[in-house]
C-alpha cells in the first residue's frame, strides 16, 4: 500500500512538473510573439 502511494506521488509530481514546463513554454512563446508584434508596429 505504501509503495503504491509513493509511486502515485512521484507520477503526480512528474506530471505537475511537465504541465508547468508546458505553461512556461507557452508563456515564453507568447511573450516572444508579443515582442515581435510590437517591434514591427
Amino acid at each position: 500500500m505504501a509503495v503504491q502511494k509513493k509511486t502515485y506521488f512521484y507520477i503526480k509530481r512528474a506530471y505537475s512538473k511537465k504541465s508547468l514546463e508546458k505553461k512556461g513554454l507557452l508563456a515564453s512563446v507568447k511573450s516572444f510573439l508579443l515582442s515581435e508584434i510590437s517591434f514591427y508596429c
